[in-house]
This record gives structure tokens, sequence and C-alpha cells, in this order.
């Protein structure tokens, strides 16, 4: 019989055939007292074919042993992630050295030792097969599986290995799965090799569904899977095909060691700069939270002047103080869950409520003081808003981005501003998705409508322009604010789509009405940065007049104070493109930003649109009234007429006019009107320029 020898390596075969070939040929007595007893020599034989197995174990513990040391001191969270590999870690560790116990063993002569080889043997088999169920377990969780799908795998997998460990418990002292040999070698039985291949099977359809969901898991998580799966199929293939078991184990601790140098290399999951967690690590570990029911409150940190240190100190020394809060933020924060989740941004996770309200507290004291950073001490700024548990239990993947919502409502000016989340403010985040999920359909199905607002001329008495202004119109939520729909396009970089269809229509209701632009000199249309930074898109502007026979002069289009001040060679393509078709430019929103007349005057720009802001308190402050007919006569003074913003009531609009402002835009004249409005009201035979 021709059996696999598992302890050595080595076929049984080549033994047999050796004492058989001693059989016939007979050994004179007299050399026979000079060899070393059978015994003896059976025994030495043993050993030595035994230490490439002990060399597999001990190697294999070594490099276990290795991984276990960094990722007890690297900086972690608990979760799922973790517990899973922490679990595939101590099983390898200690079916090695029930391996090692089992080798040794077999060094032993004596028989007592027989149960302790086939325990020894029974506990590997039964961790082998646990550590391939884990390895099953951990691809489903990288996987992102839900808490019920995973519930359903988890027992999908569990039932054949519970049986394949109950055999292997049975069969102890039996003969089906391995049997002990009078001379301590293991031969396996009838159902070892289907006891493996049921192993082999679990690897690879851990391995194909982590290809198959490659680019959901990401790059790293996709390869880590099926890499550890491979070794543990050659290994456990060479194991089988030329019987050196201990092969296999050392297999399982290079599938370990690749999973941790994959998965829980601290780059994955630390940022570099501050070393805290990274925003990958915030949103697998919070939503693993969320998932698991657990309480979850959020503190969000932003350092609003870090650009402007950077400015002024340099880079170093705005990365100097980045670091310094990071490292102050671990320490605050007793649990070490601390996050940087943009380059100015940092977020800290309590689970209790008390604790909650200790570390804003103590996140709070600790901005108000001035950081010391080399020679000089700087005054940190900063805006801090929180979300309690029943708020970002509602929130999951979303937390970041309500965070960035409820910045936004924070004055950034010192001292630190705190801002909590509330029911009002959740209402409209949540809002605001709903318009976001709806803009998709809406570009598809062109859904917007353009309204236009007339802009009244005090020195004609009538309307003399208009600018053309977006509108959404929701199914169940009806028109959408302005400021709502168009902020979400700006973010997600639909703004120059909806800029081209908003376009279309205005020519499209020109071309039908040409003889409203006999009164209405121009129409002014508002270009975004985003649609500036896209290199053919005024010429596609322009294709567009041109297909409808429409004259270029009609149009006027407005540029913000931000496209102003960054004069960049997209906007002096844009330039040049409307100049060349004789289309104005108008400087959109001046004195809310930080446009000068220097930067007025590197534009060819023919109009000025004051914002309403500078409009505040012009008929109660003499300072105010001032400035802003001095800021009139400046702007006409250069060749620039002036269009006030903003008028709503009529000793503002009379001020105005004394003050010689060229045109009046504002609800006190006109509020935006559809389409067919705007028509009946430029037709009305009284037309004064008011509209209640």
């Amino acid at each position: 019989m021709k059996a696999i020898c598992i302890q050595t390596g080595c076929t049984r075969a080549f033994e047999l055939q050796a004492l058989s070939e001693a059989a016939s040929h007979p050994i004179p007595q007299k050399q026979n007292t000079r060899r070393k007893p059978p015994n003896q020599t059976r025994q030495s034989a043993t050993m030595l074919e035994m230490n490439p197995n002990l060399d597999f174990l001990l190697a294999g513990l070594a490099l276990l042993l290795f991984v276990l040391f960094h990722f007890h001191r690297q900086r972690r969270l608990r979760d799922c992630r973790s517990d899973l590999f922490l679990g595939m870690l101590l099983t390898a560790i200690v079916a090695l050295l029930a391996g090692i116990v089992r080798n040794t063993a077999l060094y032993v002569s004596d028989g007592a030792c027989v149960p302790l080889i086939k325990g020894s043997m029974a506990l590997i088999l039964i961790l082998q097969i646990l550590i391939h169920f884990e390895l099953f377990l951990y691809g489903e969780y990288l996987h992102g599986s839900s808490p019920e799908t995973l519930r359903r795998t988890f027992w999908l997998a569990a039932i054949p290995c519970l049986i394949g460990a109950v055999l292997v418990l049975a069969d102890l002292n039996g003969t089906r799965i391995f049997r002990v040999m009078p001379e301590r070698a293991l031969v396996p039985g009838p159902y070892y090799a289907v006891l493996y291949g049921g192993l082999l099977l679990l690897d690879l359809a851990a391995m194909l569904r982590s290809i198959q969901d490659c680019r959901k898991m990401g790059r790293r998580s996709c390869l880590a899977v099926p890499e550890a799966a491979v070794v543990l199929l050659l290994c456990t293939l060479l194991h089988l095909r030329a019987g050196i078991h201990m092969l296999t184990w050392f297999g399982i601790a290079m599938a370990v060691t690749i999973l941790y140098l994959l998965m829980f290399n601290p780059d994955s999951y630390l940022d570099p700069l501050t070393q805290v967690f990274n925003y990958q690590y915030f949103e697998q570990w919070s939503a693993e939270q969320l998932t698991r029911k657990k309480p979850l409150y959020l503190l969000v940190v932003e350092l609003n002047q870090l650009k402007r240190i950077r400015k002024l100190y340099g880079v170093d020394m705005g990365n100097e103080m980045l670091r310094a809060v990071g490292d102050v933020l671990w320490t605050l924060e007793p649990k070490r869950r601390v996050f940087r989740t943009a380059v100015e941004r940092f977020a800290l996770c309590t689970d209790e409520q008390a604790d909650y309200e200790a570390l804003k507290s103590r996140v709070l004291a600790f901005l108000e003081q001035p950081a010391v950073l080399g020679p000089a001490r700087l005054q940190i700024s900063a805006v801090l808003c929180g979300m309690t548990a029943v708020e970002t239990s509602h929130l999951k993947g979303r937390m970041l981005a309500y965070a960035e919502h409820l910045l936004a409502l924070a004055a950034k000016k010192q001292p630190p501003q705190f801002v909590q989340s509330g029911e009002e403010t959740l209402r409209r985040f949540l809002y605001e998705e709903v318009v976001e999920r709806f803009l998709e359909t809406a570009l598809a199905q062109n859904c917007f409508e353009v309204w236009y607002q007339p802009i009244y001329s005090p020195k004609e008495r009538r309307f003399v322009s208009m600018e053309a202004l977006s509108r959404l119109r929701h199914p169940q939520l009806g028109l959408v604010p302005p400021d709502v729909f168009i902020g979400v396009a700006e973010r997600n970089g639909s703004i120059p789509r909806l800029g081209r269809l908003q376009f279309e229509t205005i020519c499209l209701f020109l071309k039908e009405h040409p003889a409203l632009m006999d009164e209405l000199r121009t129409v002014k249309v508002n270009l975004s940065p985003r649609e500036l930074m896209e290199p053919e898109y005024c010429a596609e502007l322009m294709e567009t007049i041109h297909r409808h026979g429409l004259p270029c002069h009609w149009f006027q289009f407005e540029i913000t104070e931000t496209v102003a001040t960054e004069y960049t060679r997209t906007v002096t393509q844009a330039v040049e493109i409307f100049s060349a078709e004789s289309i104005q430019l108008v400087l959109d929103d001046f004195g809310a930003g930080y446009a000068n007349l220097s930067s007025l005057l590197k534009l060819p720009f023919t109009t000025v649109k004051v914002d309403r802001s500078l409009l505040r308190g012009i008929c109660e402050d003499p300072r105010a009234a001032t400035f802003y007919q001095g800021l009139v006569t400046g702007l006409q003074n250069v060749g620039c007429r002036v269009v006030a913003e903003g008028v709503e009531r009529k000793q503002e609009a009379d001020l105005l006019e004394q003050w010689g402002v060229d045109m009046i835009q504002g609800f006190y004249h006109a509020r935006p009107l559809p389409p067919e409005e705007l028509l009946i009201l430029l037709a009305g035979s009284a037309c004064t320029g008011t509209v209640s």
C-alpha cells in the first residue's frame, strides 16, 4: 500500500521498498553487530525527515508573531475588520503551536504520546477549517454586505464548516480522516482529500467574490482577499500533491501577512501629515458604527484661516499648525477617534452624550488659546459644528456633507464659532438632497424654466433691460429656490449643462418674440466660474446665437467678482470671443467680495451691478449713503454704467435716482416673472415701471 506520510512529507512506499530489499539480501551476523538498533535507526530517520515541517512551523510562527506585535502597537479603532483579522491571526498562531506540539510528540518513542498526536492533529484540522471560514467572512465584510446578507452568508458557510469539524472530532479514534500508524506515522483516510477539497472551494468562492466586486470594494480591498486565497490554494494543492502537510500552515501565515500589509498598512488609514485617521477610514468606521446601531456623536473642526497662514508664513508653517492641532485633538478625545477629513478639517467622534458635551468644551477652550509655532504666536481661527446621535443615525455616508452644510452657516471669524445641528438645519439639508437626486432627471428632461426680471431706467422712466434667471419646478416640492439647485449644480459639476439648456431656452424665447427687444435693449445672462473653466463653452454660446439668427448685441454676460479677480487664461479667451462679437461684459455683485477698481479696469466691463449688501442703511446712515453715492460716481467716472441691485423700498429708489444711478433692479420695480407675465407687463399701455 502506498500511504502518504503526513509528518515527514515522504511516501511510505519508499520505506516498504527498503525493508523488502533488506529481507532479500541478508547481512552477515558480524556486520549486524556493528549496526544501530532498528528503533534507533527509525527514530533518527524520522527526526531527519521531520525537520522541514518543523522549519515551516517555526518560520510561520515567527512571521505571525511579528505581525501580531505590529498590529497591537498600531493606531487603530476597534471594528469588525480588525476583529476578524485578529481572529484569523490568533487562530493561525494557535494552530502553529499545536503543530509544533504534534511534531515534538513524534520524537518521543513512548506510545503514551499517541493520544497527544491525535488530539493535536484534530485541533490543527479544526483550526484550519476555522481560518478558511474566517477568510471567507473577511471577504464578505470588505464587500460591504448588509447585516442581513452577512448573517445569511455566515450560516451558509458555517454549516458545512461545522459538519467538517464534527466529522474530525467523531473520527478521532477512527480511520476515515487520518490514523496514527504504530511507528507514529500519520496516514490520511478516505475523507481527508474531501475535507481539503471543501476548503479549496471556500477559498475559491472568496476569491471570485472579491474579483467580481472589485470596483465596489476598491483596489486595495479587491487585491487583499484574492492574493491571500491564491496563496492558500497553492499551498493546499502542494500539500495534497506532495504530502508536505505543514506547508499549508506556512501558506496560511503568508496569507495573514498579505492581509496585514494590504489592509492594515498605516498608509491606508492614517493621514501622513498629522498621523490621525484619514477620511477613508472615517467613512468605513462610521458606516459600521451606524450599521450596528451604535450611537455616534460628531464634532467637526474647520481651520478657516489655513490658506491665509500658508500665504503669510509659508506652507511649512501651515503644515506645522495642522500637526499641532492634530496632536492636541488626539489627546482631547480619550478613545482617540480623531480623523482628518479634509485639508483643513478634523472630525471627532464619541458614543455618549456626556462625553460629547465634555469634548465640545475642551475643543472650544483649546481653539480660544493662541498656538505657539516656533517663533510665531498665532490665534487659531476655526468653526466648530456638532451633531447628536439622533441626527447621525439618519445620515449614514452623508455626515461630512451635512457638516459642510453646517459650517457654511457659521460666520468665519474669531472667536471660534459653534454651530449645533438642529431640526431645521437637518430638514434643509435633506431638502437639498432631494433636489440633488432630482437634478439629473431635471437635466435629462429639461424641467427648468427661465424667468426674467426687468431692469428699470430712472432717466428714461421705463424698463430698458432684463436679467434671465433659472427656475426649477419639482413635481412634489414645487418651485425650488435658485440658490439651492444652483448651489447643488455647482458642487456636482453639472452647472455647464444647465447653462447650455437655459441659454437655448432664452434664444428660443427671443426668436419667438423679436419685438420684445425693440423696448428692451439687452438681456443679461449669468456665467459661473465652472462654465468659464470649459475652454469651448463660450464658443458654444456664440454658435447657439448664430444658429437662431439673433443679433449678438442683444446679449450681455455677467461675471462675478471671483472670476474678475482670478484673471486666468480662460477668462481672457472668453473676453476675446465676446469682444469679437460685440457682446458686452457686466461685473456682477460688485462689493460682495474682494474686487476693486484695479481688477475692474483689467477687463472691458461696460456695466457694474452694485451688490445689494451695500444698499443697507443708505436711508438711515449718512455714512452708508455717502459711500454708496461716491461709489456710483467713481464707477461712472471710469466709463461704467451702474445698476443698483436689491432695491425694495421707494425711499431707496428715490435716493438712487437723485444720485444718478443708471439702472435699478429689484422687487420695488419688478419681481422675476415667467415669460407670459413679462409679455403682459411690457405690453401694458400704462407701464410706469412699478409692479406691485
